[in-house]
This record gives C-alpha cells, structure tokens and sequence, in this order.
C-alpha cells in the first residue's frame, strides 16, 4: 500500500492537474472571439488528455461543420481526414454521452468506411458531447470533441476529458451567443442602414421627378432666301447656251439682274417652222389672187369653194406663224427678278443639251433680306407648338458652340408628309441681315426648341410611352 507521503504526492498532482483544467476553460473565456477559442480548446489540452489528435466539430440539423483542427491554424474543410469525420458525425448524429469508436465498430456506422479510414493501426476515437451549460435553453447547435489516441485509451484520458468536456462547453457557449449577437446586431444594423440608404434615394427620386424643367425638342433646320422665284420651261425642247453675256458658263451662286439672259432653247426647227409657214402663205396667197382676178361664174360653184379653201388655209398657216413666233419671242429664258441664281441641275454643263419638258424647273432666284429658317417638328412633339414659341435657339453644323437667335414667325397649322415619311409641324423662322450676313443659303444645324413648363416625371413618362407606341 502507499503509504502517506505517496497519498500526499498523488492528491497534489491531481489538484495541479485540476487546476491546469480550470485555466483552460477560463483561458476559453478570455479568448477574444468564438473561432480563437475553438483553436485553443483542441491544441492546448493535449498535456493533459494526451491525445493524438483532436477536431472540434458542430452539428446543426443534420449538417455538419469543422470549426477547428489540430495543429491547423486554417481548417482544411476538403481534407480526406475532414471529409470522413463529417461522414461519421453525420451517421451518428447528436450524441448524449461520450462514445468510443475502433476499427471493429466500423460495421455499426453505415458502410463501415469512414470508420476503417479513421481507425487504422488499433486507433480509437472518442466522441465528446460538449453539452449546453443548464442557463441555455436546447441550443439548436451541438459541439463535438473528436479525439483521437494511439491504442486503446487510457482511463486519465477519459476522465480528463470528461471533466473539460464540461468546462470547454460553457466557455465555447457563451462565446457562441456572444458572436450570434453580434452578428445579429450586424445584420440588424446593416438593415437599418439599407433601409436608410434606399429610403433616402427613393425621396431623392420622387424630389427629382417633380422638378419643373422647360420642355424642349431639338430638330434639324436648312437656311432658306426670304423670296424664292422658280423659273420653269415654256415649252419642249432642247437647250442651247446657259451662258453669260461675256459667254461664260452661269453657275449656282452668281448674282444675276432682272432679265439676265440665263438659258436659250435651241431655235433651229422653230426658225425652220416658222419660214415654211411663211412660205405657205405666200404661195396661198398667189394662188388666192389668181382665182380672185378670173372672171366669176355666177352658175361655177367650185370657184368660189376654191377660194373659201384657200382663205381657210392662209388662216392656218397664220396661226402656225404667229405660234412659231411665240416660241422663238420665249426662247430666251430670263431672270424675273434680282438675286442669287440657282441652277435645278446645279451646273450649266447639266443643263446645256438636255431636253426640258413644259414645266420643268430650269432654275431659282434667291432674293430678300436675311434669311429664313425652316424647322420640320415631329408630329410627337408638336405638343411644344402649342405655347406658340416666339424665339428658337440655332446651332450650325459648322459652329456647333455658338448660339444664333432667331424670331418666329410661322407655324404650319397641320402636319406635312416629308421625304422621310413622316408627318412634321414646319415652323419658320426669320434672322435679320445683321445676323445673316456671314451665312449662306442651305447651311444646316440644330435647333433647341422651348416650350412650357414640365416636370421630369411628366417628361420621362411621355418619353417612354411614345416610344412603346413606335412613334
């Protein structure tokens, strides 16, 4: 038997060993988060169980997770070793009481190979329930120990396990409820601040929509003469000469004078015409002098026929005369009026030889003061012309950054079909000689139309319906 001094030193190491337990779980304690604890709880306790190993797992439902490994700073979830203790754990599910498990057990946990790839070499496991301290109410996760020993296990190792089974559980609880507050508190918080977020957005939305801006439409427009004069063919016929009186070519852009010789038909048949038609009437008219200086035959009817015929021939031939005449006095085609010509087929090179029809446009006079500006607005958005817009805002295509006033001076009262197909309001407007004065006809750009009032809301909503209705 021992004797006292034995007695003495046997109770001062199982005090020292008791006391190496408590700081352990109080160690758990102090630890500054549940995960920091975790790792403590399976690498510190190993000079007091003596095990090989050891893996901290939770169960929740029926799923199961590592939250910390031996000697592994980081858990590797996708270790074979890990794979398989979730394996086990999920067969067993919770546990009330510690359980043993060797290699011999394999047939009683489902196929058995978890438990032969854990246990090879007489290894033993033991399963610690780290159960809920009695304050908590049944917690809906479970903490497992899994210890792992060379051999069978040694009766200290289980009771040193036991007795930190206890005080491991009511440190690693308390620092689980601690972190499921703060991450509660996290997600209430964030919540809070989202709400917040979007709240003040959608106020920032709603303030948007009802701001008032000026309903504007911006449309393409061409600068157009105050007067244009179109000079159209007389008649069918080929054209000579488009020259000058000095016999150059006209050109688009020359100034011309009133009754400027500007084209001339080719009179060649029409002088031919008329001197056939001439000669006609005199032979006719010789003819008619002989029947008329014969003696009359009171009872010879076809002598005064003759005559008849004669007169009514002379009479054509008189009428084709004067028509020929007409056209020869209209083969000249002049200006009607002073101004900048504009030739139909832009070059008099286009024009000379070609054959005109009756009513073919040979060219324009280009006249007036100023200029005038033409605006085609859609039909979608005539809504702007119904505030009668007094001024528009121009943007030439060659000067996009400068601004160009123009008065309005008329709006189209219903819609026109343009060459694009489409139906548009025109709108002219007039610019002074002042503000014309470095432009020329024909130039294009951008105008910035201004109508009431609207709000963003009302704008965009207007927007998008036109759009869904293909307008």
């Amino acid at each position: 038997m021992p004797g006292p001094s034995d007695q003495l030193q046997e109770m001062a190491a199982r005090l020292k060993a008791f006391g190496v337990m408590m700081r352990l779980g109080h160690d758990l304690f102090n630890a500054p988060d549940f995960q920091t604890a975790a790792v403590m709880a399976v690498n510190n306790a190993r000079p007091v169980v003596g095990f090989r190993s050891s893996t901290l797992l939770q169960i929740r439902g029926r799923k199961v997770d590592i939250l910390s490994q031996y000697a592994q700073p980081v858990v590797n979830k996708h270790s074979r070793q890990a794979v398989l203790q979730r394996e086990l754990l999920e067969i067993t599910g919770r546990l009330e009481e510690n359980l043993e498990i060797t290699g011999a057990d394999a047939e009683k946990y489902g196929n058995g190979n978890a438990v032969r790839e854990l246990c090879p070499d007489n290894v033993t496991l033991l399963l610690v329930p780290l159960k809920a301290p009695p304050f908590m109410k049944k917690p809906a996760v479970q903490l497992i120990w899994l210890l792992e020993f060379e051999g069978k296990i040694p009766a200290y190792a289980m009771t040193a396990a036991k007795l930190l089974a206890s005080s491991y559980a009511e440190a690693l609880y308390c620092q689980l409820i601690d972190a499921s507050r703060i991450r509660a508190f996290s997600r209430k918080r964030m919540v809070s601040f989202k709400l917040i977020f979007w709240l003040l957005i959608l106020a920032g939305l709603v303030y948007v929509m009802f701001q008032p801006i000026p309903e504007k439409v911006n449309a393409e427009f061409e600068l157009k003469a105050p007067e244009i004069t179109t000079v159209y063919a007389w008649f069918d016929g080929p054209i000579a000469e488009c020259r000058t009186p000095d016999g150059k070519l006209w050109k688009s852009g020359d100034t011309i004078k009133k009754g400027d010789v500007i084209a001339r038909y080719d009179t060649s048949q029409l002088e031919f015409r008329l001197e056939n038609a001439r000669a006609a009437i005199k032979e006719l008219q010789e003819e008619l002098d002989q029947k008329e200086r014969a003696p009359f035959d009171k009872d010879s009817r076809e002598s005064g026929g003759d005559v008849k015929l004669l007169k009514a021939r002379i009479a054509s031939a008189e009428i084709a005369v004067r028509e020929a005449q007409w056209y020869l006095d209209h083969a000249d085609i002049v200006a009607p009026c002073d101004g900048i010509l504009q030739l139909a087929d832009g070059r008099a090179e286009a024009l000379i030889g070609k054959a005109v029809r009756t009513g073919d446009k040979i060219f324009e006079v280009l006249s007036g003061e100023g200029m005038e500006v033409k605006v085609p607005v859609l039909e979608s958005e005539s809504s702007i012309l119904l505030e009668n817009p007094s001024r528009i805002t121009l943007f030439l295509h060659t000067s996009p950054d400068t601004p160009i006033l123009a008065d309005v001076k008329e709006i189209t009262p219903a819609p026109e079909l343009t060459e694009q197909r489409t139906y548009c309001y025109n709108l002219y407007a007039y610019l002074p000689p002042e503000q014309a004065k470095d432009l020329k006809y024909g130039m294009r750009g951008i105008a910035k139309v201004e109508g009431k009032q609207v709000t963003i809301g009302y704008f965009l909503f207007k927007s998008v319906i036109l759009y869904f209705r293909g307008l």
